[in-house]
């Protein structure tokens, strides 16, 4: 099929279905007809496994040394040159385009590089261009405006489906474990599920982005970028989403759960779990430890002492768990991987094909593989609302799904340890009963778009479960006590003494516009805070703290002054400077001013800068 297209396309299949071996082969035929390759790939381990596949298929081919000071040479004097992204740059010291201009591009994980690195290897000297990836989402913006024009058609290679199909990969075992909020974390979710639907509305009768999943991300995406009323609902969108989908990743049910994972299991096994943000990773990371399972994180870039100790504790099976955050750090290797651990629900279909490349791997695996999908009951994560996305992307690979509970889990992890010691025999990838589908170096039917993660429609409202005792949810603030006061005054402080009064209300579990008026006035009563309306069409707030002693009117009159420049400023960036000027001694970081305007106007910090 590329040969067919010109030589050119994008291999799309699954870990360990045989995309290196296509792309050495493609190298080696290029060797063999004098043709000059460059192989782009994405570190030295990966590097090292290229070398030693091309020895065997081509062992006689001349390839570049990438020192780190090569040397230019009048001539051409090597076959292949296997770079890596960290190198790439040193190419052109050694192969101008005038000796490369029939040369073939080799970019081995597509899916691994940022833009930076594209716009070295995206050039016109090499006719011949073949792109391997695990996962292409053909949503994104970069890969239909970029990849997809430079490289040509996507090529079907491997899915899981397929990988069962033809027996390349064992079986596995879904495991759907429902946990529930706590009465801040449900409010908060509520708020941001109303805000997502409205804004969507909005954005579907108003503006008329399409209704279709996939649609009507590219539209926000594109509206988002511009100004107006337009942008503004895209922004709030997208933030009120962002939002959603960390408060869910990083909910207390999630951690609590971790907390409860047998230890005798976790450490006779290693286990990947994939957090959201660098936060939420290293919280979950000391849970492991406190609870006596010996686990690394990649919540923080590792020095080279920590990668490498890192690296043979789990290698020499002493660390039994590694918790990743939402960017994956796919060179540090877990070879004994056999449980993936979702505690964020991933980002886009990319994300998710990743995710289980880092534990779902070729071989005979003495017991099935387990997926374990942690999710909010009833949210958008729930897999009886989330239109299927895990079920669709693993398939038939999944030969047993089940949902439980938190003791649930622990008693089948337990049986599955227990099973596995009273019979060790190797679980066979079996191939399914049907005709087998076409390997990366057959592929010839178009790719099936991805389905959809980050663009969802109206929210399907959760069938709420009852709870013993007393109703947990905040009281009402008709006559707020002390304790209301103290967290409202305690997230002001920790927003830098400014805030608006929707910023405070979410994180405090007031999301009624009215309630939260009322415990605002009866904190500025006590002097303890100034707030003034925001105006215009906006019930909003602007709330500034205050210290003993502080002059109450030149601090509401800097609050007055703030809001007049966030809302109405032409050029708030550029009257920054004269409105710092202007706040007579009351101090409010700059960062969280530009974060105001922003929130205010409906857009991002980055899209005001």
């Amino acid at each position: 099929m590329w040969t067919r297209n010109g030589t050119k396309g994008i291999v799309e299949a699954v870990g360990g279905t045989g995309k290196t071996v296509l792309g050495v082969r493609v190298v080696a035929a290029a060797v063999a007809s004098n043709t000059p390759a460059v192989v782009v790939v994405a570190d030295d381990t990966v590097r090292a496994q290229w070398l030693d596949e091309l020895a065997e298929a081509a062992p006689d081919c001349r390839v570049a040394g990438l020192g780190a000071n090569p040397r230019p040479s009048a001539e051409r004097t090597w076959q292949v040159a296997i770079v890596t992204a960290s190198t790439i740059a040193r190419l052109r010291q050694i192969a101008s385009p005038a000796q490369c201009s029939n040369a073939i591009l080799v970019v081995d994980d597509l899916d691994r590089y940022g833009g930076g690195v594209l716009a070295q290897i995206l050039t016109d000297q090499f006719t011949s261009r073949l792109a391997l990836t695990r996962a292409l989402d053909r949503d994104d913006q970069a890969v239909r405006s970029r990849l997809l024009p430079y490289f040509g058609q996507a090529i079907t290679g491997c899915d899981y489906p397929t990988a069962h199909a033809q027996a390349l990969l064992a079986p596995v075992t879904v495991i759907h474990i429902g946990v529930e909020l706590d009465a801040k974390e449900r409010a908060r979710l509520t708020h941001l599920d109303s805000l997502v639907d409205r804004e969507y509305d909005t954005l579907v009768d108003s503006y008329g982005a399409p209704a279709k999943p996939t649609e009507f991300r590219t539209f926000v995406d594109v509206l988002a970028t511009g100004r107006g009323s337009g942008a503004q609902h895209a922004n709030r969108y997208l933030t009120a989403v962002a939002e959603r989908a960390t408060l869910l990743a990083e909910c207390q049910a999630k951690t609590d759960l971790v907390g409860v994972l047998p230890a005798e299991v976790m450490t006779a096994t290693q286990t990947i779990v994939f957090a959201d943000r660098p936060v939420s990773a290293a919280q979950v990371h000391h849970t492991l430890t406190t609870h006596g399972i010996p686990a690394a994180t990649t919540a923080t870039p590792p020095t080279a002492a920590q990668r490498t100790a890192t690296t043979d504790g789990l290698n020499d099976h002493s660390l039994a768990v590694l918790v990743e955050q939402r960017v994956l750090d796919p060179t540090i290797p877990v070879p004994g991987a056999e449980i993936a651990v979702l505690l964020a629900r991933h980002r886009n279909h990319t994300q998710l094909i990743q995710r289980l490349g880092r534990v779902l791997r070729p071989g005979s695996p003495t017991r099935k593989q387990l997926i374990i999908n942690v999710f909010v009951s009833g949210s958008v994560e729930d897999p009886r609302q989330d239109g299927g996305s895990l079920a669709a992307s693993v398939g038939p690979l999944a030969t047993e799904t089940i949902r439980t509970d938190a003791a649930g889990l622990t008693t089948f992890l337990r049986s599955w340890k227990s099973a596995h010691a009273s019979d060790p025999t190797p679980v066979a990838a079996t191939a399914a009963p049907q005709a087998p589908a076409p390997t990366p170096m057959q592929a010839a039917a178009p790719v099936p778009r991805s389905i959809p993660q980050s663009a969802p429609g109206p929210t399907q409202r959760p069938v709420p479960r009852p709870a013993p005792g007393p109703d947990p949810l905040p009281q009402s603030p008709r006559n707020p006590d002390s304790e209301q006061i103290a967290e409202l005054l305690n997230e002001l402080t920790n927003l830098g003494q400014i805030a608006t009064g929707e910023e405070v209300g979410d994180l405090i579990g007031f999301t009624d516009p009215s309630d939260l008026r009322i415990l605002t006035e009866t904190a500025a009563r006590d002097e303890q805070l100034v707030f003034i309306e925001v105006g215009g069409d906006s019930d909003d707030l602007l709330l500034l703290g205050t210290a003993p002693h502080t002059d109450l009117p030149r601090t509401r009159a800097t609050a007055a002054r703030i809001t007049l420049w966030a809302t109405s400023s032409d050029d708030p960036i550029g009257a920054l400077y004269e409105l710092m000027s202007d706040l007579d001694g009351v101090h409010v970081p700059p960062h969280r001013l530009v974060q105001i305007a922003a929130f205010l106007r409906g857009t991002t910090p980055k899209a005001l800068l």
